[in-house]
């Protein structure tokens, strides 16, 4: 059973191979090659699973902005060298999830920030407590 972080990811991968065999002609099947399935697809279809790739990359970064929140909150500086992104060999938390992704550092500190203003806290009694900023955390737990 998935988790709940992955939930929202199973459905639209499950949504994503629905919509992209729909899009297809009903006769005949088209190439294995995925560009020439794109092209056999029908407008409205095309449409469709852009849309569903959309929103699987909506969940997908919500999901990204966790972890990489995880991994800062592991990785900080009173850590030292017992700080994950360390131990690992980068600098920075943000330099150890921009060499998982090959995206920049900067793109990286934003998920990071994003993670970390939309991620629930803890009380120092051990309670969890809600985002600082809980109606955005809402609106991208929903993609």
């Amino acid at each position: 059973m998935p988790s709940t972080a992955t939930r929202a990811l199973a459905i639209d991968l499950a949504s994503l191979d629905a919509a992209w065999i729909d899009a297809l002609p009903a006769l005949g099947i088209p190439d294995t090659d995925p560009q020439s399935q794109l092209e056999s697809m029908s407008g409205p279809g095309l449409l469709t699973v852009n849309e569903v790739l959309a929103r699987a990359e909506r969940h997908l970064a919500a999901v990204r902005a966790r972890v990489a929140v995880e991994i800062a909150n592991r990785s900080t500086p009173e850590l030292g060298r017992d700080g994950l992104a360390k131990q690992q060999g980068y600098r920075s938390p943000a330099a150890l999830v921009a060499a998982a992704s090959g995206g920049s550092t900067a793109e990286a500190a934003r998920l990071i920030a994003v993670g970390a203003a939309t991620a629930s806290r803890q009380a120092f009694s051990g309670q969890r407590m809600p985002p600082r900023h809980p109606h955005v955390a809402a609106a991208i737990n929903t993609g």
